[in-house]
């Protein structure tokens, strides 16, 4: 069994994801700042609209061309990924 971004590579259709944790928007905006939750993200706030939809338009974009399959956090380093 093929994975989606293999079926869908043979086709030219790419699959890239931004994977945010937690961002300031208008539904957002009326929440009380967290200080225990901002402690968990390295960062210490929340991504802001425009942060994340930088990240979207690159993976729709023609430099993000060879990435497929991928899912990109947009989280301040709360994954601590290595």
């Amino acid at each position: 069994m093929r994975s989606p971004s293999e079926a869908a590579s043979s086709r030219r259709m790419p699959i890239r994801t931004g994977w945010p944790r937690a961002a300031r928007t208008s539904s957002t905006r009326s929440w009380p700042e967290d200080p225990e939750f901002l402690a968990e993200i390295p960062a210490g706030r929340y991504a802001t609209t425009e942060e994340i939809g930088k990240l979207a338009r690159f993976l729709v974009s023609d430099d993000a061309a060879y990435i497929n399959g991928e899912s990109i956090r947009i989280d301040g380093g709360a994954a601590r990924s290595l």
